[in-house]
């Protein structure tokens, strides 16, 4: 699924780390909740499920399997012929932790364990074999979000990683 957003200026994400002011957090969680929307709106179309009818489709008429074999051998991208990947784990304090024997039910993973609390967590999701080019991830935690940019070095050098 493609989710389109938009306009959002280069190195608007730098500005608002920033200088957080109210118009650019406003304009940032505006743009999350569109992108909550069109991912609602497309689940409740049935869009997944036509989805895959497509892809599958796809597959049985052209060579796909080839296709994405030969992304992945390719010595221009190392197998990252997308561009950009965003991955959201969501709020930390939402997340359940491990479970132990004997216990009733999952208990959520705490930010705050007596006199140690969990501040920031950066996290990076896996950019292996045939990934994207450039990788975001974020996580929420103490009601802030947390941003990980995380490209594919050294196929783009860091030089351009900085801008």
């Amino acid at each position: 699924m493609d989710l389109m957003h938009g306009p959002i200026p280069d190195r608007s994400g730098e500005q608002l780390r920033k200088n957080p002011s109210n118009k650019r957090l406003n304009d940032f969680w505006s743009l999350a909740k569109d992108g909550m929307k069109q991912t609602s709106a497309f689940i409740e179309s049935g869009g997944p499920e036509n989805a895959v009818r497509v892809f599958d489709f796809a597959m049985t008429i052209a060579d796909m399997n080839n296709l994405v074999h030969l992304t992945a051998q390719s010595k221009d991208s190392q197998g990252r012929a997308y561009s950009a990947g965003f991955t959201n784990a969501g709020v930390y304090e939402r997340l359940q932790a491990f479970e132990r024997e004997n216990e009733r039910e999952t208990p959520f993973l705490k930010a705050d364990h007596g006199k140690y609390k969990v501040e920031d967590i950066f996290y990076a999701a896996s950019n292996a074999r045939s990934g994207t080019l450039y990788r975001f991830s974020c996580m929420t935690v103490n009601d802030e979000i947390k941003f990980t940019f995380h490209p594919a070095y050294p196929i783009v050098n860091e030089e351009t990683n900085k801008q």
